[in-house]
């Protein structure tokens, strides 16, 4: 039993970090998004002549991209808090 519990735990851990590290490219992707766009949307004067809405969207995207890894980091330090007390749990009962 503990051999599988070990194994869900290796696999769920595999799991969070595969997760988290597309988070983290999801946010790269739209930092360079962001980056790209106010570069090509200079003007001539230096001023920016991409539209407020464009740019609205990819702050947007970079923000939501943000709570997701956010909420994946706190789900993994949760569910490994949860994993802790459920160990000492059973070894408080055997």
């Amino acid at each position: 039993m503990l051999e599988a519990d070990l194994a869900s735990a290796k696999w769920a851990s595999e799991r969070e970090r595969t997760a988290a590290e597309l988070a983290n490219r999801s946010l790269e992707e739209a930092r360079s998004e962001l980056k790209a766009m106010r570069e090509a949307g200079k003007d001539n004067d230096g001023g920016y002549s991409a539209s407020d809405k464009e740019i609205g969207d990819l702050r947007a995207k970079l923000n939501g991209t943000k709570e997701q890894l956010l909420l994946r980091k706190s789900n993994i330090m949760l569910r490994k808090e949860s994993q802790k007390v459920t160990k000492k749990l059973s070894e408080a009962q055997s």
